[in-house]
C-alpha cells in the first residue's frame, strides 16, 4: 500500500460508508498513539448547535441533579437556579470522592466509540507538561475554492521540504495533518508553519494577521499547567452537524483499518528536520504585537454601592459584540478573558455568550473549559466567598 502524500484534484468523498462501523481490536490503541497527546478531551453534542463540552462523570452528574431537585422543589429541572446548584453539588461530590478532575479522561473505549460513530470527540494538541505536540493540523475553514487552492499550495511546498502532510476532508474546507516522530515543541512547529504560510501568501486567521484564513493547531506556543488550548475534531469520526464521516485522501481504502495503518506508515517529521527547517528562522513580526495581556484599564473592579451590596454580575457589561453576529441566531462567540490572561484564545472565539434579550439571555460558557469563577475573576468580578463552596 502506498502512503505517499500525492496531490490530486479530488475534494469530495468518493464513496459513502455506513454511519456506524465496526472497530477492530487494538485499533483504538493505535489511534491513540498517533493522535492523543493528553487525556483531556471534549464531546460534540448530538443536539442543537452541536457544540463541544467537557464530559463530566455521569453518575455524579445525575446524583447532583437529584439532590438539587430535592433542595429546590419549586424549581424546574434544568432551570438556571437548578443548574447552578447542580454544578455546585457536583463539585462537592468530586471533592468528597477525591477525584483528580471533575471531567472524564479519554480512554480507549471512548476512542472506539468515536471511530464507530457513536460519539464524536475533539483533541488538544499540546501537553502542558512538555509543551510539545504529536501533530500539527492546518484547518482551512472558509470559502471552499480558495481553501482548496491554499491547502494544495501548502501541501505541495511541504512535500518539497520532505514534510509529508495528509489531507482530511471536512464539512467546510479541509485539514492538513503533519505527524511527528516524537512529540516536538509546539512553538517550533508553529514557527515553521506560520513562516511557510506567509512566504506562500496563504492568509492566517489569527490576532494580528487576517480575519479569514487557515487556522494552525496548536494555536498556542505553550500552555499554563492545566490549560487546554484549542481543540480540533478528532479525525475519522462522525461530524454531528451533518452525520458525515470524513476520510484522509490518497492513503488507501476508505476503511478504518486501512486508513489508520496507512497513517502509521506515513513518514513523520523528526526533531532533526524541524531544527534544520527553523534554524535562524525569525518569528513573524505580527507576533510581537499580537495577544498582549489585557491592559489594566480593561479590567473592571466594583467596590459596591453605599449600602454595601454589589451590583449583580452582567456579562453584557464586559463583552463587546461590535462587528460580531450570533451563530445560528443564538450565541455570540468572543474572546474568553480567562484564556487570554493565560496567553490562549488567539482566535477570540472561546467564550459563547447568549444573544441579548434572546432565549439564552445571560448565558456564557467557555468552550475551552474555563469555569464561571475563572471568567468572572478575569473580568474583575469574582463571586463572593459566601457563595463559593469549599
Amino acid at each position: 500500500m502506498s502512503t505517499r502524500t500525492t496531490l490530486t484534484s479530488g475534494w469530495e468523498p468518493t464513496a459513502a460508508t455506513p454511519r456506524l462501523l465496526p472497530v477492530a481490536p487494538g485499533l483504538a490503541k493505535t489511534y491513540m498513539k498517533l493522535f492523543v497527546n493528553r487525556l483531556s478531551y471534549c464531546e460534540q453534542s448530538p443536539y442543537g448547535e452541536h457544540r463541544y463540552h467537557r464530559p463530566k462523570h455521569p453518575e455524579l452528574k445525575t446524583l447532583a441533579g437529584r439532590r438539587a431537585a430535592m433542595e429546590m422543589p419549586g424549581q424546574k429541572w434544568g432551570s438556571l437556579p437548578h443548574t447552578d446548584r447542580t454544578n455546585e453539588i457536583y463539585l462537592e461530590l468530586v471533592r468528597e470522592r477525591r477525584l483528580p478532575s471533575p471531567y472524564r479522561s479519554l480512554t480507549e473505549k471512548t476512542i472506539e466509540q468515536h471511530l464507530a460513530g457513536q460519539v464524536t470527540v475533539n483533541l488538544y494538541a499540546i501537553n502542558p507538561e512538555t509543551q510539545c505536540c504529536k501533530w500539527v493540523a492546518i484547518d482551512a475553514d472558509y470559502e471552499t475554492e480558495q481553501a482548496k487552492r491554499d491547502l494544495a499550495k501548502l501541501r505541495k511546498e511541504l512535500l518539497l521540504e520532505n514534510v509529508y502532510a495528509v489531507q482530511e476532508y471536512s464539512r467546510r474546507g479541509g485539514h492538513l495533518w503533519i505527524f511527528c516522530e516524537d512529540p516536538l515543541p509546539a512553538k517550533q512547529c508553529r514557527l515553521f508553519i506560520y513562516n511557510l504560510a506567509l512566504r506562500l501568501g496563504v492568509p492566517i486567521k489569527a490576532s494580528g494577521f487576517a480575519d479569514e484564513g487557515i487556522e494552525i493547531f496548536p494555536k498556542q506556543d505553550s500552555l499554563a499547567p492545566g490549560a487546554l488550548g484549542n481543540g480540533i475534531r478528532a479525525p475519522l469520526g462522525i461530524h454531528r452537524k451533518n452525520d458525515n464521516r470524513y476520510w484522509f485522501v490518497d492513503i488507501g481504502q476508505l476503511t478504518l483499518q486501512a486508513q489508520i495503518e496507512a497513517l502509521c506508515q506515513l513518514p513523520k517529521l523528526t526533531a532533526e528536520q524541524l531544527n534544520d527547517l527553523t534554524h535562524k528562522m525569525p518569528p513573524p513580526p505580527q507576533w510581537e504585537t499580537a495577544d498582549d495581556p489585557l491592559p489594566a484599564s480593561s479590567v473592571r473592579f466594583f467596590t459596591g454601592n453605599g449600602s454595601g451590596a454589589k451590583k449583580p454580575f452582567d456579562i453584557y457589561e464586559h463583552v463587546s459584540f461590535a462587528h460580531k453576529r450570533p451563530v445560528g441566531g443564538k450565541d455570540y462567540f468572543v474572546q474568553c478573558p480567562s484564556c487570554r490572561l493565560a496567553g490562549n484564545d488567539t482566535s477570540k472565539d472561546n467564550l459563547g455568550v447568549g444573544k441579548p434579550h434572546g432565549p439564552r439571555h445571560g448565558y456564557y460558557h467557555c468552550h475551552a473549559g474555563c469555569s464561571t469563577d475563572d471568567i468572572r475573576s478575569a473580568f474583575g468580578r469574582p463571586r463572593s466567598p459566601h457563595f463559593i463552596k469549599h
